[in-house]
């Protein structure tokens, strides 16, 4: 039986007798690394078991004072929401896990921990934020002289400047990155931070300097064999090719990337490759080609985003449903200790009323004094039990409020990751006007099985399923918008209540306009028309109004 099978078996013994105390500490912290590795194999299939897997860990590590159990656990729970996209709680792991290091003065752990929650920073587009942590990460690697570790946020920092496009800034970072690489004669640091500053060059459209960094990435990570970083570098020069006009080696690069991605099983490189293929033969000239390989990507890409949605909405349905159980038992615990504290009450009195009995037995000559006595301690103990009662039932409307407030909270998350779906009608746009900009070549083929296709794309941007969701979800946390709006305007549009939802829910119009599928022209007629149809003075915003209802 092998070292990891040992383990399961005891665990499951321990589940069973629930006998945590008998075992010894090793085994039990062997058990625990075993679910956090299990939990680590399910991260990317199985993002809601790798929470359970998880969550029994934390548990285990708690009961059993195992703190670098506990603190990996955090580790893992915080990948686990990053890569699901939900940050709040991926920083609220973090930020525990960082706590540990510090207590334990770990500056080298430490420095990761701020390194990692910038980078959630940046995904959550806080790029303040982000900014802050990296040099706190960069403080604490420079006082312990870590140079791996200043190369890592140099390169993190010139990666914030190139998305706000301070380019200089960003060429520096990465340079002074890539010399550290070097004194390091880090092969793979290099390569990275190659790729980086290609990406830089890029986003200023000097494809010639681009090229020649992400050739030198190719390089090396080809002779590393490293072969998921070869895959970016084979996209990111079939781009440069196909931008500088040379359609054949854009081809060859591209279909090389498509045959890694196939082998590597990488879904999202491989939508990438297909649409990448199919802008090079639309530039080429050959509609026919440009047609089905775009029309493979974005097929691709819709099944990757459904999986993806799915596997999010199945890890916060599984958190919400843990949550309200704990918060279920927690209530009937607080229960049981009321029921006590009234039966250690009722048997307090009972005492005393026994104590009163023999009293009046044994003592006759004392009666009236006795029993004024004993009524003056039954009227405190009366009082005492009524204060306790009542700060009792103080604290249980407190908590029954405490869980009101965390459900609205959940329900808000999970409006937000609802929203989330909406936004493929921004790749169906995308395809639709490439589709049109073929239409208008009239000198072009295939115009008949173009429009049917266009066609199509309307009638998806027609259908209100994704809306019927956000709607549901939307009541649950502001349960009388629509009512309260319709009672004052009953003839509202369908759009016209879509439209004052997202706005109520301080959406920019970007986002409002990518989600109701048009422009940002008619966005501003639809606007305008709604501020008509509500009439709203002239001195009052359209979204201070709404935010009243």
């Amino acid at each position: 039986m092998g070292r990891k099978t040992l383990a399961w078996v005891v665990l499951l013994f321990m589940q069973v007798t629930t006998s945590l105390a008998q075992q010894t500490d090793e085994t039990l912290q062997l058990a625990i690394d075993v679910i956090i590795e299990k939990a680590s194999e399910s991260i990317n299939q199985s993002p809601d078991s790798a929470f359970l897997y998880s969550k029994q860990a934390l548990k285990l590590a708690k009961e059993s004072g195992y703190d670098k159990g506990e603190v990996a656990v955090h580790l893992m729970l915080g990948e686990i929401f990053y890569h699901q996209g939900a940050y709040d709680q991926a920083l609220s792991h973090y930020i525990q896990a960082s706590e540990h290091f510090r207590k334990k003065k770990n500056q080298r752990k430490l420095a990761a921990s701020y390194h990692r929650m910038g980078e959630i920073y940046y995904a959550s587009k806080q790029s303040n934020s982000a900014f802050k942590h990296q040099q706190y990460a960069l403080a604490i690697y420079s006082d312990i002289a870590d140079t791996l570790g200043i190369a890592e946020v140099f390169g993190s920092i010139g990666h914030l400047f190139e998305k706000k496009q301070q380019y200089d800034s960003a060429l520096y970072y990465q340079n002074e990155s890539l010399k550290l690489y070097q004194q390091l004669q880090d092969s793979a640091g290099i390569a990275h931070i190659y790729e980086n500053i290609g990406s830089v060059y890029e986003d200023q459209e000097k494809f010639g300097e681009a090229h020649n960094y992400f050739f030198q990435a190719y390089s090396l990570n080809k002779q590393m064999n490293n072969r998921y970083e070869l895959l970016n570098n084979l996209n990111n020069l079939g781009d440069t090719y196909r931008k500088t006009g040379r359609y054949a080696e854009a081809l060859e690069f591209t279909q090389q990337a498509l045959a890694l991605a196939t082998d590597l099983d990488e879904q999202n490189q491989i939508s990438s490759a297909y649409r990448d293929l199919g802008k090079a033969y639309y530039e080429m000239g050959n509609d026919s080609q440009a047609y089905f390989y775009l029309n493979k990507g974005r097929e691709l890409y819709e099944k990757i985003y459904t999986e993806e949605a799915t596997q999010q909405i199945a890890l916060l349905q599984t958190l919400f449903e843990i949550e309200k159980k704990n918060n279920e038992i927690e209530l009937l615990e607080r229960g049981k200790q009321l029921d006590n504290l009234i039966r250690l009450i009722i048997f307090v009195v009972g005492l005393l009323l026994l104590v009163l009995a023999i009293s009046i037995i044994s003592r006759q000559r004392l009666k009236i004094r006795n029993d004024k006595q004993l009524l003056d301690e039954r009227d405190k103990s009366y009082q005492a039990e009524k204060n306790l009662m009542k700060v009792e039932l103080d604290n249980k409307k407190l908590s029954e409020e405490r869980l009101q407030d965390e459900l609205k909270g959940k329900s808000k998350e999970l409006t937000t990751h609802t929203l989330h779906i909406i936004t493929k009608n921004q790749i169906l746009e995308e395809l639709k006007d490439d589709i049109l900009a073929i239409l208008n070549d009239e000198s072009r083929g295939y115009r008949k099985e173009l429009k049917k296709l266009v066609k199509k794309i309307d009638l998806n941007f027609q259908k209100d399923n994704d809306w019927d969701d956000f709607r549901q979800i939307f009541e649950k946390v502001h349960e009388s918008f629509f009512d309260n709006l319709l009672n004052q305007f009953p003839d509202l549009t369908s759009k016209e209540k879509r439209l004052a939802a997202l706005i109520k829910l301080n959406m920019n119009s970007q986002d409002i306009a990518t989600i109701m599928a048009i422009s940002s022209d008619s966005l501003r007629i639809a606007r305008y028309r709604l501020r008509k149809k509500l009439q709203i003075p002239k001195e009052e915003k359209l979204e201070a109004f709404i935010q009243k209802f």
